[in-house]
């Protein structure tokens, strides 16, 4: 079902969504007063900290299978592999290359996709308004991601679209908690023991 592609007007106007940093001198003052005993480090160093930790955080999700708990108890990260969706998602490079609209397949995952999912149900009561709260993975997170679900997809959890992230977190908790009182129980065990 290959039909002929019309190219995108890359000269047409286009929204450009404007970036906000957070880090500003208002927010490094702060920082200051609320931490008077850490060293005073400057835009570009509290920059480099900050992106620094984000690379360790996001080596951390991609090794675990259940992801992460993030500091402060803000919330979990963890990378779920779902099914593909119903809509087609075309790869316009391949089909402006051909003229005809190429669909991704993603037949070295079997056809499902990896997602990055953020919960923060289990904390409801931790925070205010966290309904209000989203995540927004960075450029190098999500390219990281990328590069390396298809050869790792097996791995990760299998989200249904019709169960809830923190239905899929709980069950996966309760295993995990299982495993290990199991194979804590059986490194003890001794069978001529009575």
């Amino acid at each position: 079902m290959n039909r002929m592609f019309k190219k995108p007007d890359l000269n047409k106007p286009r929204f450009y969504q404007k970036n906000i940093s957070l880090i500003d001198d208002h927010f490094l003052e702060r920082f200051r007063e609320k931490n008077p005993d850490m060293p005073e480090y400057n835009k570009t160093q509290f920059k480099n900290i900050i992106k620094a930790f984000n690379i360790k955080v996001t080596d951390q999700i991609i090794e675990r299978r259940d992801g992460i708990e993030l500091p402060e108890k803000i919330g979990y990260i963890f990378i779920g592999s779902c099914q593909r969706p119903k809509k087609e998602n075309i790869d316009f490079g391949k089909s402006i290359k051909y003229g005809m609209k190429v669909i991704h397949s993603n037949i070295g995952s079997d056809s499902y996709l990896g997602k990055i999912f953020y919960s923060n149900y289990d904390n409801r009561y931790m925070f205010n308004n966290r309904e209000l709260w989203q995540f927004k993975p960075s450029r190098l997170f999500s390219r990281t991601v990328a590069k390396v679900y298809p050869d790792t997809w097996q791995m990760y959890i299998v989200v249904d679209s019709m169960h809830k992230i923190s239905r899929v977190m709980k069950e996966e908790r309760r295993k995990i908690q299982k495993n290990y009182l199991t194979n804590r129980a059986l490194q003890n065990y001794n069978e001529f023991d009575i």
